[in-house]
């Protein structure tokens, strides 16, 4: 930061101009002032001897003036229905017919329009205030409204309302005119230049620059009809224009399709010469991800352009998430500063987070200028509440592109769309990904089964290389061209014990403490998912590192290396299209990659946490010794004791004997059974059986008790009792039960 006595000179720019028309009055908002001093770029805020800051932290939701485009009232309801002027921009008489001095003195600002129009007024003013409106949600409330003038003629407006956030009973209102000929709408409107624009001093191929000219989208059938109509009738057009431009967009089956069908929609209902979407990264850096525009007017191609995270500061972007469309007619036009009715009202500053009108940051306005754009607009791209991106919209020329309100309202709802289908095409991939995973064919080892599937789960996560450690002992899955690589990565996370998903796309940046003496050759990312907590267990995949070629608009290293020696944030004189060579840096993993990855963690998870308790029972030493009595033991007597039973039963026998004997039968039988699946149930190395268990007549208790004769001490085996005749207990490899399991103790202590 420099001081305030540092050699400073102001830039001589259009936007340093106010108009002269009401410097005689006196409660009048500074303008922002780009100036550069001995450090550097940097911005004068505030009212006089206020300090300077540098740019990217200036305070942009407090400019003090608007667009001069258009006109801004901030109206307080001081009783029931009345409604007073507090500020108003200083170019109300231009485009309302009445100057700052006249507004102030209305005992009403309604005085200045017919009843009706008041009570329109009234309604929405009483609807923003509201608490079933959501400013975040809906935006500024667009209506249109008519006033008065002192010559009797009536001026017909469009109002965007909404509450000042910092101070609840002030109602922020922006008016534009319906019919500007001073300040046109310029829909599809192309200026012919001597030669087309060239910043990046590069010329595409054909077929680039096909793919960034040609719309491959049909128009709108509604939109040419529309834009003949004036006033309600064009905005009852919107309805059916967003109706058909979301069948558009819901008919995507790749992001790619999406977001050049986003293009063109765009492009075709605001008529700039350039619509592109920019796509941040983890990082904050941006790439051009799809564009269409106007080969007459430019040949710059940016589509796969990455710039640098400084181009848009984190208040820039934050202020994005809020208010997600915002448009700049004209950067060469003069901004309108904001005059107040007494001292308070100036001595705080407006809050503009969500006003349509805001005036732009000078350090913007020059970065613009130096790109050659004359105006421009951006829509939020938002699918998880969180910026994903931007859709940028730039025109060129000597005439600025203005969009309607609404219009703009519409590209807000056009963002949304965009937004949810976004989030839709990713939990399509997300739902394919987990539909992947479980399907994949379990055994009853699990190391088997995921070294069976690693070509599907290669495949799934886009890796070139795995490896899976289970029980301390690492297999690779898939190529082992490079299995140093892979073993010394695995021993490392190995010992480290992570319990999270884990990515990393640059190994020797984010784990400073790894060391390979031959050093990485070929792996560069990976993907780590923990498969239990206590005994280490982990699949991990890898990438392989690129030497990859990227394209940047200028260069961001000599953007760095000024702010880190002068601390200040330049607005870029140049774009030349800048290429460098990316080493030992693998493809980002992809949020639905992590979301796969917790899928994976969970459904593999529980398979190694059932295999583990099999392994534990098969080790209790008193079920071992249940199996070291094998059927010559008990079974093959019991068999005897069975058959014999058998015969007897088939005489004739008095009562009591009978009985009796019935008794011994059922027991028999039952000892029979739950040693047959006790040992089923133990054999973790054999071939298991599905054990299958049938109401017989002998009862939970006969079998317990008998089993407690037989074998004191030993735990057992029980099934809940079923009702239903003929029904059976079944148990799958995997070990999830159809019907509750209990287990038990005759002797109180829990297995």
């Amino acid at each position: 930061m420099g001081s305030q006595s540092s050699k400073i000179s102001v830039a001589q720019a259009p936007f340093s101009r106010a108009p002269a028309s009401s410097d005689f009055y006196g409660l009048i908002t500074p303008r922002f002032e780009h100036i550069v001093t001995q450090n550097g770029h940097a911005i004068i805020t505030g009212r006089a001897g206020a300090p300077f800051q540098y740019c990217e932290d200036e305070p942009i939701r407090i400019p003090g003036a608007i667009q001069s485009f258009g006109v801004m009232l901030v109206l307080r309801e001081e009783s029931p229905n009345q409604l007073v002027v507090r500020v108003v921009s200083e170019n109300s008489d231009e485009l309302m017919g009445y100057s700052p001095r006249q507004l102030f003195e209305l005992g009403n600002f309604c005085e200045i329009m017919d009843s009706d129009q008041a009570v329109t007024l009234l309604a929405h003013f009483s609807f923003v205030r509201g608490d079933a409106y959501d400013l975040g949600v809906d935006g500024p409330e667009v209506f249109p409204l008519s006033i008065v003038m002192s010559n009797g003629e009536s001026r017909h407006l469009w109002c965007a309302a909404h509450v000042c956030q910092t101070h609840k009973d002030l109602v922020i209102c922006e008016f534009e005119l319906e019919d500007d000929d001073v300040n046109p709408l310029n829909v599809g409107r192309v200026r012919t230049m001597l030669s087309p624009i060239n910043t990046l001093g590069v010329l595409p191929t054909a077929e680039q620059f096909a793919s960034s000219t040609i719309d491959t989208n049909q128009p709108l059938r509604i939109l040419r009809s529309s834009r003949q109509k004036r006033g309600e009738a064009a905005a009852m057009e919107v309805l059916s224009i967003l109706t058909q431009s979301q069948e558009k967009l819901g008919l995507a089956d790749s992001l790619d399709t999406l977001l050049n069908t986003a293009t063109g929609l765009v492009k075709e209902l605001t008529g700039f010469h350039r619509v592109l979407i920019y796509q941040f990264d983890s990082r904050w850096n941006g790439q051009v991800v799809a564009e269409l525009f106007d080969p007459n007017i430019s040949i710059d191609l940016y589509k796969g352009l990455h710039f640098p995270a400084s181009d848009i500061p984190a208040q820039a972007r934050e202020l994005y998430k809020i208010n997600k469309v915002r448009l700049l007619y004209d950067r060469g036009q003069a901004t309108a500063r904001l005059v107040c009715r007494k001292l308070e009202d100036l001595e705080t500053p407006l809050d503009m987070t969500y006003a349509y009108l805001r005036a732009m940051s000078p350090v913007h306005i020059k970065y613009l200028a130096n790109m050659q754009i004359r105006s421009s607009m951006s829509i939020s791209i938002c699918p998880s509440n969180d910026l994903w991106g931007l859709i940028s919209c730039h025109s060129y020329g000597d005439n600025g592109m203005r969009v309607s309100f609404p219009i703009r309202k519409m590209c807000r709802l056009l963002g949304e769309t965009i937004s949810r289908n976004i989030k839709r095409l990713t939990f399509i991939s997300r739902l394919n990904a987990r539909k992947l995973i479980q399907t994949i064919p379990t055994g009853t080892n699990p190391s088997s089964c995921i070294i069976a599937s690693s070509h599907c789960l290669l495949k799934l996560f886009d890796a070139d290389y795995g490896a899976l450690s289970i029980c301390d002992e690492t297999k690779i899955l898939g190529d082992n061209t490079h299995s140093q690589e892979v073993l010394a990565i695995s021993g490392f996370l190995h010992v480290r014990r992570i319990n999270c998903v884990l990515a990393s796309h640059d190994i020797l940046k984010d784990f400073p403490d790894f060391h390979y003496p031959p050093g990485l050759k070929i792996i560069s990312g990976f993907l780590y998912m923990p498969l239990s907590t206590s005994a280490g267990d982990f699949i991990v995949f890898f990438r392989k590192g690129r030497h990859m070629d990227i394209q940047w608009g200028g260069n961001p290293y000599d953007i760095a290396k000024r702010k880190e020696t002068a601390g200040y944030l330049e607005p870029r004189a140049s774009f030349t299209a800048w290429r460098e060579t990316v080493l030992i840096q693998s493809r980002e993993w992809s949020e639905s990659d992590m979301e796969a990855a917790a899928v994976l963690c969970f459904v593999y998870g529980k398979f190694i946490k059932v295999r583990r308790q099999k392994e534990a029972t098969m080790r209790n030493p008193k079920l071992n010794a249940l199996r070291l009595v094998e059927s010559s033991v008990i079974r093959t007597p019991l068999n005897t004791v069975i058959k014999n039973l058998e015969l007897a039963l088939d005489r004739t026998l008095d009562v009591e004997i009978r009985e009796c004997l019935t008794k011994s039968y059922s027991a028999a039988k039952s000892v029979i059974y739950l040693i047959n699946d006790l040992l089923d149930l133990t054999n973790i190395g054999g071939k298991q059986r599905m054990p299958e268990f049938s109401k017989g007549s002998q009862s939970i208790q006969d079998t317990a008790s008998l089993w407690h004769a037989f074998s004191p001490g030993i735990h057992a085996w029980c099934v809940s009792v079923v009702d239903e005749p003929h029904h059976k207990l079944r148990l799958d490899l995997q070990g999830f039960f159809y019907i509750e399991w209990q287990i038990f103790t005759l002797r109180g202590q829990p297995m």
